[in-house]
């Protein structure tokens, strides 16, 4: 049977941390590889798109974590997602998303 050890917020904001980079510096680079020596083009792309928008997960999870850490309440601003590749911005949405190239309408707020 699993054994569940209970942890501050912080440290599972830290793990969340940690599981971002990991996607970010080795899980996607090996997804990309696999998927252009296989000519998986169309897939390729759609593992480009989602890296590219993992890029800003463990941002959000550093500054919730700066704020448990703090003992303050994080206060963010509008989070919007695009719809055609997932990014997350907060605040303003770009004109043109440079990745996946979608319009300022592609957003939606979260």
């Amino acid at each position: 049977m699993a054994s569940f050890k209970s942890r501050t917020t912080s440290e599972d904001l830290q793990i969340s941390i940690d599981g971002e980079n990991f996607e970010v510096e080795e899980m996607y680079q090996v997804y990309l590889e696999v998927t252009h020596t296989q000519k998986e083009y169309a897939v390729e792309v759609s593992y480009r798109y989602a890296w590219e928008a993992e890029k800003t997960h463990a941002v959000f999870f550093k500054r919730a974590k700066d704020a448990a850490d703090s003992r303050e309440d994080l206060k963010p601003g509008s989070i919007f997602v695009c719809t055609v590749c997932g990014y997350t911005v907060e605040g303003e949405t770009p004109d043109n998303y440079p990745v996946c190239k979608a319009k300022k309408e592609r957003f939606r707020i979260f």
